[in-house]
């Protein structure tokens, strides 16, 4: 992520580019993944903001702010990475199956973890891994990151999405991407219903 990307409910397809000098261009959905990916590091910092509308039910009643990270390597971008974290309501912090548990990361979830919000680990990539490395990656979590976090849940984003997208219900519900969505539910937006 070399952007800020905000994720809120639209109703069609589409994003919004917000740039530093306040000017904002509008883009249609199939063309936001070659701009993102066009972007070089000088262009990055020009942009403040990349709203990404999309008409999901889960997004009326939550934004999603997907940040470059506490160590990113554009200084504007760890500042409102900062910004944003001090306005949520929780965190999903993501880790890597193959290189979970860096030193960095363990410094931006005790900055996290100052502000008292609901973090949860998540462990990506486990398709890549055998059910006993998959256990092996949880527990040097668990062991490392278990105080910074409530929970630690492994799962697989492309296999959630191939199961979204053959709209298989039954296959996604019994992914380790059920209990994510199940942990959010209960723990987070279930929270948030009440507050309100």
């Amino acid at each position: 992520t070399a952007t800020i990307n905000l994720l809120k409910y639209g109703t069609e397809r589409g994003a919004r580019i917000i740039w530093q000098d306040d000017r904002e261009e509008l883009l249609a959905w199939s063309e936001v993944p070659s701009f993102l990916r066009g972007l070089d590091n000088h262009q990055a910092r020009a942009v403040r903001l990349v709203e990404l509308l999309y008409p999901a039910e889960e997004l009326q009643r939550v934004n999603v702010v997907d940040t470059p990270g506490l160590n990113s390597i554009v200084d504007e971008h760890e500042q409102t990475a900062r910004e944003f974290i001090q306005q949520a309501d929780a965190v999903v912090w993501l880790f890597s199956a193959d290189q979970a548990g860096k030193q960095t990361e363990e410094r931006a979830l005790e900055t996290i973890r100052k502000q008292r919000l609901k973090t949860v680990g998540v462990v990506n990539k486990v398709d890549r891994l055998a059910p006993a490395q998959i256990e092996q990656v949880c527990e040097h979590l668990e062991e490392g990151f278990g105080e910074l976090v409530d929970a630690i849940i492994p799962v697989s984003a492309k296999q959630a999405l191939e199961a979204l997208a053959k709209e298989d219900q039954n296959a996604l519900a019994a992914s380790p991407f059920g209990e994510l969505r199940g942990f959010l539910e209960q723990r987070i937006f279930s929270r948030s219903r009440r507050i309100k």
